[in-house]
């Protein structure tokens, strides 16, 4: 695609996105190779338009994306209906989340909105139906996209509180969030209790990315997503911290900071 290899094209595809007012045209959102572009495709480019153009009725577009599709939310603890939802919430809906909310940042009923969606999957994965070493991993997730939102205070308590009733989490990992797949479910090395809120957003460092960076650092990912799991994957974890968090050191290390 040339959008992805060529950054000079991507204003080209986000304008053929609006264009065709992508979200409701379901036509165009299939043919891209990619897990994330061929299931998740209308929320991408709800994603890449609101970076694009941030307007309030994208906030609009992702609620109604997200709560009018059946009798069930889009991406939801909505476990047993398959093996595939299943291991798609443990494993994927955590990283799409952040992405999107990263995508929608300059839109500020988006972040707390997507915290929320959050918190209702850490909820059905409390309720016994997932294991620590699987919940763990999103709930990291979980704590980046609320600390991106000033409106989100409460859901990143509710992360940091799940994470530290299990024990805590690796220092390495905490701004450095994975994927666990079910055949390598996380394992803690050293871990220490996750740091208030505060504390845990001077974590990120004191370089600044410049507003037009960080939108082009999550549309290139927004973009990859689509196109390509192998590079969005490769690349996502410290790109996506940078996106949400504006700052471009992300690796300041617990122990650095004197621990939690």
């Amino acid at each position: 695609m040339l959008s992805q290899t060529y950054p000079e094209f991507r204003e080209h595809f986000l304008r053929y996105l609006q264009t065709l007012d992508a979200v409701r045209n379901s036509s165009i959102c299939v043919g891209y190779p990619s897990y994330f572009g061929h299931s998740w495709a209308s929320l991408i480019h709800i994603g890449l338009l609101a970076a694009a153009y941030p307007k309030a009725e994208y906030v609009g577009r992702l609620q109604e994306w997200q709560e009018n599709s059946f009798n069930l939310s889009m991406i939801g603890p909505h476990f047993n209906l398959s093996r595939d939802y299943d291991d798609f919430i443990i494993l994927f809906a955590g990283p799409l989340w952040a992405l999107i909310a990263a995508l929608m940042h300059d839109l500020p009923e988006a972040g707390p909105y997507i915290a929320k969606q959050c918190r209702f999957i850490l909820s059905g994965m409390e309720d016994g139906r997932v294991r620590p070493e699987y919940s763990i991993p999103f709930a990291l997730w979980m704590l980046h996209v609320a600390a991106s939102s000033p409106l989100a205070a409460e859901d990143f308590e509710r992360a940091r509180r799940h994470i530290n009733e299990h024990g805590g989490v690796s220092a390495q990992l905490l701004y450095n969030p994975q994927i666990h797949y079910l055949d390598d479910p996380y394992k803690p090395d050293s871990p220490r209790e996750v740091p208030e809120l505060r504390e845990f957003i001077q974590g990120y460092g004191a370089t600044a990315l410049d507003p037009m960076e960080r939108r082009s650092v999550a549309i290139a990912l927004g973009i990859n997503a689509l196109v390509s799991d192998e590079e969005f994957l490769d690349v996502m974890p410290m790109q996506l911290m940078q996106a949400l968090s504006g700052r471009t050191n992300t690796a300041v290390n617990l122990e650095e900071k004197g621990g939690a």
